[in-house]
């Protein structure tokens, strides 16, 4: 989980640093919401990439329940639960995903209330206009186009702008991708890149449907009509506002000169950079990080922990000269599982009692083969940890 989420928040900074540095003042709008859209959600896939890569396998440090062993036989063992902190975090994510997808479907009845009890006008283009007395400036969702009960369906110039524009939001789709953002920002509510991302898609939405209004009026008189309604009052995160904020970067952009298409060329070089990162990413990261991931089936010695208790109950001997010198101690048995499940790479560490080491690693070099480790799919090489505690009484 850790890993995954690292390579996901590398994936997203590296690839908002590459639309800030070379894209986004550039007039290519469309280019640039795909580019976003991509960015955004195509980094979701970054960790399942490892699946399909040769030789990931990762080594993971893993450790077994103490067993006491005493003058005749294995007699207690004792495991862990999880630590308080992890469920800790755990509740406060699940939390912050229960506020903000309560906020969001609130806003999704708010939505549907408005569209269900206002007036509804048809209009050309598969366009409906809806009058609702909550609404307080010209708002749009899908192919419905909200205003105010006094609105004036009029040929004047800010009906035929504020259509235009409402028309380019509902015909390039822009509402899909609101709701694919909010799904995002509700899953990862605590990630700021996530929130980033879908405040440079609005924006990106604003501008195409800045540059559609237009065609149907000129651009200072556009940009002057944007100037004189600066009142926001009524606001839903899921809605296109005509009056969107921020106002100052829709003006320069809608009277920046356009892009020449020599700059096009931006996008093509963006390929093989995002190619680089995800393929170094996918390669490397997994052994940097191997530490802080997450098994999803641990190893597992044949017929389960208790098993593995019986077997360490009837195979474990306390050493003849160690209970006539009445030595004691704890010796940890370091072993490997490998994708094979065999066993491998033996080591001892703790009380400098050379006939209870030995006895301890006897009994874990007789253990038959276990199942391996699984991460994600694939077998994974596993670190294990086996403390044996030799206790005379």
């Amino acid at each position: 989980m850790v890993h995954d989420l690292f390579l996901l928040s590398i994936s997203w900074g590296v690839l908002a640093l590459l639309y800030r540095v070379l894209l986004q003042k550039e007039t290519f709008f469309s280019a640039n919401r795909a580019y976003l859209v991509c960015a955004a959600l195509g980094s979701l896939v970054l960790p399942f990439l490892a699946v399909w890569l040769p030789d990931q396998t990762s080594v993971q440090a893993q450790w077994l329940p103490l067993v006491t062993v005493g003058i005749q036989t294995a007699d207690q063992f004792f495991t862990e639960s999880d630590p308080v902190w992890a469920v800790i975090v755990w509740s406060l994510y699940g939390l912050g995903v229960v506020l903000t997808g309560a906020r969001t479907c609130y806003g999704l009845y708010q939505l549907s209330n408005m569209i269900r009890t206002g007036t509804k006008i048809p209009l050309e283009r598969g366009l409906i206009l809806v009058q609702a007395p909550q609404v307080q400036l010209p708002v749009s969702f899908f192919h419905y186009v909200l205003v105010p009960v006094d609105f004036q369906l009029n040929q004047n110039l800010e009906t035929r702008a504020m259509l235009a524009h409402e028309r380019a939001h509902a015909q390039g789709r822009h509402s899909w991708d609101v709701l694919c953002m909010e799904v995002l920002c509700i899953v990862f509510w605590f990630h700021p890149l996530a929130h980033w991302y879908r405040r440079k898609l609005r924006l990106v939405h604003e501008y195409l449907a800045d540059r559609a209004a237009t065609f149907t009026a000129d651009r200072k008189q556009y940009g002057l009509l944007l100037l004189g309604q600066r009142d926001t009052r009524f606001q839903l995160g899921l809605v296109n506002h005509f009056f969107q904020a921020p106002l100052k970067q829709r003006i320069w952009m809608l009277t920046r000169r356009p892009s020449s298409q020599l700059k096009r060329l931006k996008y093509l070089s963006l390929f093989p950079v995002v190619g680089l990162l995800w393929i170094s990413a996918v390669a490397t990261l997994p052994d940097l990080v191997s530490n802080l991931d997450q098994l999803d089936t641990p190893p597992s010695f044949p017929g389960g922990q208790l098993a593995l208790m019986q077997y360490l109950a009837k195979s474990t001997q306390y050493p003849a000269d160690a209970k006539a010198a009445g030595k004691e101690g704890m010796v940890v048995v370091q072993f490997e599982v490998g994708t094979n499940g065999q066993l491998y790479h033996f080591k001892t560490r703790g009380v400098d009692v050379p006939s209870l080491r030995a006895e301890a690693i006897r009994v874990v070099e007789d253990m038959p083969s276990w199942t391996p480790g699984m991460r994600k799919g694939r077998a994974v090489r596993t670190i294990l940890n086996l403390p044996i505690k030799f206790k005379l009484q």
